[in-house]
C-alpha cells in the first residue's frame, strides 16, 4: 500500500464521517423543530437545510453552523417560515415570525 492509496483512504474516510455528521445534526434539526411546535401547539409541516458554513465559536475555536428553514402552520390553512440555527454543540436556536393564533 502506497502512500498515496493512504491518503486517498483517510479522504474517503472523512468524507463518509462528513455525511454521517451532517445527517445527524439535520435529525437532531427536524426533531427540535418539532418539538418546538408542539411546545407552541403549532403545526409542523416541513425542513430543509438553508445554509451550512464553518464559524468561530466562544472558544476560539471553529464549528460548523447550520442553518435551516421549516415551514409551520399555526392555523391549519396558513403556512409560515422559521428559522433555525443549530451552532456546534449549542442548544438550537427559533427565529419564527408573527403569526396568527
Amino acid at each position: 500500500m502506497s502512500l498515496a492509496d493512504i491518503l486517498i483512504l483517510m479522504l474517503l474516510v472523512y468524507i463518509i464521517g462528513q455525511f454521517i455528521h451532517i445527517r445527524n445534526i439535520a435529525e437532531k434539526a427536524r426533531l427540535a423543530a418539532v418539538r418546538h411546535c408542539e411546545q407552541h401547539q403549532l403545526q409542523f409541516i416541513s425542513i430543509a437545510r438553508s445554509k451550512t458554513s464553518i464559524k468561530k465559536g466562544r472558544r476560539a475555536v471553529f464549528e460548523w453552523a447550520h442553518q435551516f428553514e421549516f415551514e409551520f402552520s399555526s392555523t391549519g390553512e396558513d403556512r409560515y417560515q422559521g428559522t433555525l440555527t443549530i451552532e456546534g454543540n449549542q442548544a438550537p436556536r427559533f427565529e419564527l415570525p408573527p403569526y396568527r393564533i
